[in-house]
């Protein structure tokens, strides 16, 4: 491997761990990047690198594909001349057959999937926004994407412990983000996330990804700065994790 893409988010996530780790986590980015031996790492330091690692592989793969799609040089490039003896035939329509156009997704006149359901139904509580107060937008938003990722009774048990706070954090901070894209779209890491965009990547987030959250604040609690940061970088992580599983 002779190179690979360092996103600015490594950089400000290394900056939350202290200061005399923070060289041995950069040292173990390159380490493998560049031979792909996982480094052994304890703590914060593991915990970072586990949000890191699914990025390298995606960028390790993209520019495996980039070489394979390069043209040999010391090839002689060659062009299929076209028979004279052949009839050129085109294929007419069949006007029997009707016209059928693919409609985009998440339109109210196609066929609703549990998924286009939920889609809608974020999309409403948004749109409801321009008549209800800011109040009540967090509060929709946060009801219903607490009844998608958390098992029914949790914050009954957990509310006034650390794990209920963690977690209510963590869906706050996505309706945050929620609200923020409708108001207007936002870039991180090269993306831009649209309302649609920040919908469909919500809809992706599973109750074992804030889980995966919920444990990594507790363990990293006194090293984390910007919390929102680190969270929203968490979350980005771990719904790539689980596409490149896919």
């Amino acid at each position: 491997m002779n190179s690979f893409t360092f996103y600015g988010s490594y950089y400000e996530a290394i900056q939350e761990l202290p200061e005399n780790e923070q060289g041995n986590i950069y040292k173990a980015i390159i380490d493998y990047a560049m031979t792909g031996q996982t480094p052994n790492l304890q703590g914060a330091m593991k915990m970072a690198f586990i949000l890191i690692k699914p990025n390298i592989d995606n960028s390790i793969k993209q520019s495996k594909n980039r070489t394979k799609q390069e043209p040999n040089k010391n090839q002689i490039e060659t062009k299929r001349k076209p028979n004279k003896n052949q009839i050129e035939t085109k294929r007419k329509p069949n006007k029997n057959q009707i016209e059928t156009k693919q409609e985009p997704l998440h339109q109210d006149n196609i066929k609703e999937t549990d998924k286009d359901k939920d889609y809608l139904l974020v999309k409403e509580i948004l749109n409801n926004s321009n008549t209800s107060s800011s109040e009540d937008l967090n509060t929709s938003l946060f009801n219903f994407i607490k009844i998608r990722l958390v098992p029914p009774n949790f914050f009954d048990y957990h509310e006034n412990t650390i794990y209920g706070k963690l977690a209510k954090e963590v869906i706050e901070l996505l309706c945050k983000k929620l609200i923020q894209s409708k108001e207007k779209a936002f870039v991180y890491e090269g993306e831009k996330f649209t309302l649609e965009k920040m919908i469909n990547f919500s809809l992706k987030i599973t109750s074992t990804n804030v889980e995966f959250i919920v444990k990594s604040l507790k363990v990293n609690e006194k090293t984390i700065k910007n919390r929102e940061l680190y969270i929203f970088s968490a979350l980005i992580q771990q719904v790539r994790q689980c596409e490149f599983k896919i």
